[in-house]
């Protein structure tokens, strides 16, 4: 009897091993950052990314004006972690940038957020 119950429990572990390993399927997505102006708007993304639900690790190209994620999808995808961007401020081609956000960007980006120029000009700093 004792052999039965540990071979069943024995079962039963290793069918919900199988369905965990299953169920945490990283995937990778590049999104283009259309809006990115400078290095100061590394620690935005970063601090987005950090705290979003589901993402792994992270790669900000800023030359590209892309950031590539890695990312569990079970718990995210790509629309909520753009979105997640967008509320920080970050435009993506899916999701607009939050105004409110932007306004709490650092000041040589915010003119680029708004799309009112390409990029950060330093030398008025």
């Amino acid at each position: 009897m004792k052999r039965f119950f540990l071979t069943i429990i024995l079962a039963a572990l290793s069918v919900l091993s199988a369905n965990a390993q299953k169920a945490s399927t990283n995937d990778t997505v590049d999104i283009q950052l259309p809006r990115y102006c400078c290095a100061s708007l590394n620690p935005t993304i970063e601090r987005c990314l950090a705290y979003e639900k589901g993402v792994k690790d992270f790669i900000i190209n800023g030359e590209d004006k892309y950031v590539t994620v890695v990312f569990n999808s079970v718990k995210t995808n790509p629309q909520k972690i753009e979105e997640a961007l967008a509320k920080a401020g970050v435009e993506t081609p899916n999701c607009r940038a939050n105004i409110k956000a932007i306004a709490k960007l650092p000041a040589c980006c915010q003119g680029a957020a708004k799309g009112e120029r390409e990029g950060c000009d330093h030398s008025k700093m």
